[in-house]
């Protein structure tokens, strides 16, 4: 990705027992704003930036509610 690109960022808010399912195809950096989350069952740290290189498939759980902010 060429400096002069900007990732668009949007901040989602995930209700208690719920998830948000995320399909991309290039990069996406997600962060955990307040709350607790997790990822295939291994928690999140607040903010922490977790990157995704390549694109995929996933979702994001919480037992309690949090909110995310998410780059793509």
């Amino acid at each position: 990705m060429d400096k002069s690109e900007k990732l668009r960022t949007q901040d989602f808010t995930i209700d208690p027992l719920s998830e948000l399912r995320i399909e991309t195809t290039g990069k996406c950096t997600i962060q955990l704003k307040s709350g607790f989350a997790e990822i295939f069952g291994t928690e999140l740290s607040k903010n922490k930036e977790y990157t995704f290189q390549n694109g995929g498939k996933f979702a994001v759980f919480t037992w309690h509610g949090c909110t995310l902010t998410i780059s793509f």
